[in-house]
């Protein structure tokens, strides 16, 4: 897909409207006002409701100074960074108008954050050909020869016209009837161009952990595209090399993650402001949207998203005697 000329780009197997997604996408956003900030207990409640049309949701909220506002806050596949931005501040200007005509600087920082930090996962994705060993140990050395491991720093933060942002994502392909290869050839071919779509798309990619039936890629995106739209390339180069063929899941994981985990992040926010002006957002269903399993040949569901709780949830599946069940993402991509 990479080597085709303009004319003969082939339609894309893999769309946002063809693919479903498990996700857990979080964020901590820095917004630094004009002037002193107002009590955000007359607008925090009503911003909360007016972003997650927007696909943004506030997890937590406080304020780092009287002129800087801290907020961590969960989305959906969809949207990207600058997007994030721009539904805060341009929500919250509209519900501070009367006060403050011109709320906002112009920078802003923006932070991806996961449940693990980065060394975590790196840890995590060092370890998948011991945690997916195959019987031939000639097989086993073929595989580690065609790991990705490189020294791109990705706990910098990176500098737009306007702010610095950290943009890392953890992401999981997986083939479809967890199909399984284990020839050199397909190894190679796989490898190869994911090292050169990451070139061509200009991402940043320290890791990607190939093994039989799945793909790990841990990277630094650029800034413009959404979570969704990265993966989406990757599905669609892939199935390039082999012959316009879907031979992955239509969907993928797909996580964010930091220095710093989100633990550390809600840690700071109840620091911030020593517990006095801090505005809580922890109700009942506080947490990350709602999340979707990636299923082949299935259409993705529609209607506004759907909000759960602070665990990735997956759909629920049928089992033989019609009952409901619902099985973790974990035991779906088999990866613990």
């Amino acid at each position: 897909m990479v080597e085709c000329s303009a004319e003969e780009m082939p339609k894309p197997i893999y769309t946002i409207k063809n693919c479903r997604f498990a996700y857990q996408l979080n964020w901590s956003v820095a917004l630094f006002w004009n002037s002193a900030l107002l009590d955000p207990k007359f607008w925090v409640d009503e911003l909360k409701t007016a972003t997650q049309p927007d696909g943004v949701r506030i997890l937590d909220y406080s304020n780092k100074d009287e002129k800087t506002s801290l907020l961590l806050v969960s989305t959906l596949p969809g949207v990207a960074p600058p997007q994030v931005v721009r539904s805060l501040k341009g929500r919250l200007q509209h519900l501070v108008l009367n006060q403050r005509p011109k709320a906002f600087r112009r920078n802003y920082s923006i932070l991806s954050v996961g449940a693990s930090n980065q060394r975590t996962l790196e840890g995590y994705l060092d370890g998948q050909l011991q945690r997916h060993p195959m019987a031939d140990p000639r097989v086993q050395a073929r595989f580690a020869r065609y790991q990705v491991g490189s020294s791109v720093d990705l706990a910098t933060p990176r500098r737009s016209s306007h702010g610095q942002y950290i943009y890392n994502l953890h992401i999981v392909l997986v083939r479809r009837q967890r199909h399984r290869i284990s020839d050199e050839g397909s190894i190679a071919r796989v490898r190869a161009m994911i090292l050169r779509a990451s070139n061509k798309k200009g991402h940043f990619l320290r890791k990607a952990a190939v093994v039989s039936d799945h793909i790990h890629l841990a990277l630094g995106a650029d800034l413009n595209e959404s979570p969704a739209e990265v993966a989406l390339g990757y599905l669609n180069n892939v199935a390039y090399i082999e012959g316009l063929k879907p031979v992955f899941q239509f969907g993928a994981y797909l996580g964010t993650f930091g220095e710093y985990d989100r633990g550390a992040i809600r840690s700071v926010l109840e620091k911030s402001n020593d517990g006095s002006r801090r505005a809580s957002l922890k109700t009942a269903d506080s947490g990350p949207i709602s999340a979707s399993v990636c299923l082949p040949d299935k259409e993705p569901p529609t209607g506004p998203p759907r909000w759960s709780g602070e665990e990735v949830r997956t759909p629920p599946y049928r089992c033989r005697r019609g009952r409901r069940r619902r099985f973790p993402l974990c035991s779906i991509l088999r990866m613990a």
